[in-house]
């Protein structure tokens, strides 16, 4: 399961990958379809991610130039970090909105293929079936012509002719049905294997979207902390009582920046 934005990315970039080698590089429009709401997610979750990471960069610059000793700058350090965490915040939000329909139509695909999967196995166990009872009665004909034939050698047989028909049409339909459980077999190995790989694709577009509550959480804990600094600043708290909500902040920075790399 990925626990930062950075695995995330690893995921999504092998499984998109891995679906793409699978199908050609291309495949039918729903794999394209597919593979390019992998890559746009990718997309979200990389500029997220370099969005994040500058962040915790000039965050915690701003953080260090507060001087509990000296605050007569520190309004100016506190009002960049309330901008930079609601700008943050609301990229995190917005790419929660963004990657959610995406997320939905990989997972609505891969439910298809789990379906046609399961109704290719049925027919395959159907038509094995037919088959059986195909090779079955075409034994039961040979048998019965090579009795036919034995006795045609002492002499005229009626229904010989018949018999050598009957042969020949359910050796024509054992060899149709042969046939198409080879391709139903080869149309099912393919289904399982997409299959395998879309559910690849699901675990890690969860995995990543999943991270994203986590860091939003985060984000409003530091909100309340940076206005309780600011606060403290507008009041000019003793030195004692800021170096703690600072602490708090570097705290939260630091949850931050594990689930950006």
């Amino acid at each position: 399961m990925s626990t930062s934005l950075s695995q995330s990315i690893l995921s999504l970039n092998s499984v998109t990958s891995a679906l793409k080698s699978a199908t050609g590089g291309a495949g039918d429009d729903s794999i394209s379809q597919v593979t390019g709401n992998l890559a746009q997610i990718t997309d979200i979750i990389t500029r997220l991610q370099a969005e994040g990471k500058a962040f915790v960069t000039s965050t915690t610059a701003a953080l260090s130039s507060i001087k509990p000793e000296d605050l007569s700058n520190a309004s100016t350090y506190s009002d960049l970090l309330k901008t930079a965490v609601a700008d943050f915040s609301n990229s995190v939000e917005s790419a929660i909105k963004t990657l959610s329909p995406l997320k939905d139509s990989v997972l609505t695909f891969g439910n298809g293929i789990q379906s046609t999967v399961t109704t290719l196995t049925s027919e395959l166990s159907t038509l094995q079936s037919t088959l059986a009872g195909n090779q079955a009665a075409l034994t039961k004909a040979q048998k019965s012509y090579s009795l036919l034939s034995g006795l045609g050698s002492l002499g005229g047989v009626v229904g010989l002719s018949g018999a050598l028909a009957l042969v020949k049409s359910l050796e024509s339909i054992v060899s149709g049905n042969q046939l198409k459980l080879q391709d139903l077999q080869t149309t099912l190995a393919d289904k399982i294997k997409l299959l395998s790989l879309l559910t690849s694709a699901n675990g890690s577009v969860a995995d990543s979207f999943n991270v994203l509550p986590g860091l939003s959480g985060s984000l409003q804990f530091l909100q309340t902390d940076v206005a309780s600094l600011a606060a403290d600043i507008s009041d000019n708290a003793s030195a004692a009582a800021i170096p703690v909500i600072i602490s708090a902040i570097t705290g939260a920075l630091a949850e931050i920046n594990s689930s950006v790399n």
